[in-house]
């Protein structure tokens, strides 16, 4: 079976690509950018096929979909560049539906979609919100899909800006750590190993169509608490600084159109909001599998 996976040279999609080929499944990539799939070195007569293009790009989106049997769609941003035309809408939704029409006029059938735990249809961030109105297009296609929400996602992935990481730069600039509020927002991080595992198991489980997942761990933390795993992994001094909220909010909704600022308006309330399920272990259950613990890896 050839599989497309978009967004196969990020974070996430890296260890995906990985453990597809590993199962012995063909795979094509569809990317953007111009990042080398140097991480795949450890993996014997690998056989992935690298397309260039774009996902606003109708028509290389179609070329990418022919002759392949099933698509990952793993394509999302945490970050708007309006100059570049990177906007949440545009990736998550319009790009959404290039895929399912891809998919359409290229015969595929099955379709794996990335979204996020924290879609809704009335979510305040334009993240969530965008995730949502792309899991509907993928939901009214009439293609047999399955979509997972993942939290945090924690553990070693490819290149690329990932939560984990941008903590553990925090803690490496200074001991002093500034955090949003009280840091008791409740996070449930699941590992990327986890996530790799549902996403090819689901190819072959017939079960799981036509359903939706929340992707999370067993545990769930605060914010602070993982900070400060983060920095105890490091062995870095950790000394929190906890800032008010609104005036977060205020300073990076004018800031946050420079790249330089380390966060947006959008990151800063999904924080607020926290990011659980207590559907969480209906994906273990469905796919046989054992939640691996956040505490036991950075702890």
């Amino acid at each position: 079976m050839r599989v497309l996976v978009t967004g196969g040279t990020g974070y996430v999609g890296y260890p995906i690509v990985r453990k597809l080929l590993q199962e012995g499944y063909k795979v094509r990539v569809f990317q953007r950018g111009q990042r080398p799939l140097e991480t795949l070195k450890d993996v014997e007569n690998t056989q992935v096929e690298v397309i260039k293009g774009n996902i606003l790009d109708a028509k290389a989106v179609e070329q990418a979909a022919q002759e392949c049997q099933a698509i990952l769609h793993l394509v999302g941003i945490i970050r708007e560049d309006p100059r570049q035309n990177i906007l949440m809408d545009n990736i998550h939704r319009v790009g959404t539906h290039h895929i399912v029409e891809a998919a359409k006029r290229a015969g595929v059938t099955r379709i794996v979609h990335m979204s996020a735990l924290g879609a809704r249809r009335d979510a305040i961030s334009k993240y969530h919100q965008s995730k949502w109105e792309a899991e509907e297009v993928v939901r009214n296609s009439q293609l047999e899909y399955t979509i997972f929400r993942p939290s945090v996602i924690f553990g070693k992935g490819g290149e690329g800006p990932n939560f984990l990481r941008q903590l553990g730069d925090l803690v490496q600039k200074s001991p002093v750590v500034p955090i949003p509020g009280n840091g008791l927002q409740r996070l449930q991080p699941v590992s990327i190993d986890t996530v790799a595992s549902v996403f090819c198991a689901a190819l072959k489980e017939a079960n799981s169509i036509g359903k939706t997942y929340d992707l999370a761990g067993s545990q769930t933390l605060t914010y602070l608490e993982i900070l400060r795993a983060v920095a105890k992994t490091l062995k870095r001094p950790f000394y929190p600084l906890f800032l008010p909220f609104s005036p977060l909010l205020a300073t990076a909704k004018k800031l946050e159109v420079f790249s330089w600022f380390p966060i947006t308006s959008d990151q800063l309330q999904m924080l607020k909001e926290g990011n659980v399920s207590p559907r969480w272990k209906e994906v273990y259950s469905d796919f046989h599998l054992t939640p691996l613990s956040f505490q036991a890896e950075w702890s």
